[in-house]
């Protein structure tokens, strides 16, 4: 349940400034089904277009096919042309790399710099798809 989940401090903030850019959004979680109530119950399902979990693909992060699952529903041609925005080294940061995409990590608190740089990044401004 979303009881064990939070939203961080000044992830609305992100996540409406890349929707007033019209860009695509989805998650890539290495969850289950309930990952779709939980993101419900947060009240951040209306930025997402897609949720892909592994359990319902059958893979998960770092492996390269999840995010190759995403880049079909949106007809990304070219994964150096998205970004990726996680908070685990080894599963989000190593994924975006196998599959040539830009990626930022960030940790469980945005700070006001954080959130600015993050707005300012080359990475999001390149972005067609953020995954």
């Amino acid at each position: 349940s979303a009881r064990h989940w939070s939203v961080i401090d000044g992830a609305f903030d992100v996540l409406d400034f890349i929707s007033s850019r019209d860009i695509d959004m989805a998650v890539i979680s290495n969850t289950d089904h309930r990952i779709h109530k939980i993101i419900s119950d947060l009240n951040i399902s209306k930025y997402f277009s897609s949720v892909i979990t592994s359990a319902e693909c059958g893979l998960s992060k770092p492996d390269a096919t999840i995010f190759h699952i995403v880049y079909g529903k949106y007809n990304v041609k070219y994964p150096h042309e998205s970004l990726h925005i996680g908070n685990d080294i080894e599963t989000d940061r190593q994924g975006a790399i196998n599959v040539g995409c830009n990626s930022i990590i960030i940790n469980k608190k945005l700070n006001n710099n954080s959130i600015q740089n993050l707005m300012n990044s080359d990475n999001l401004r390149n972005s067609d798809n953020l995954i």
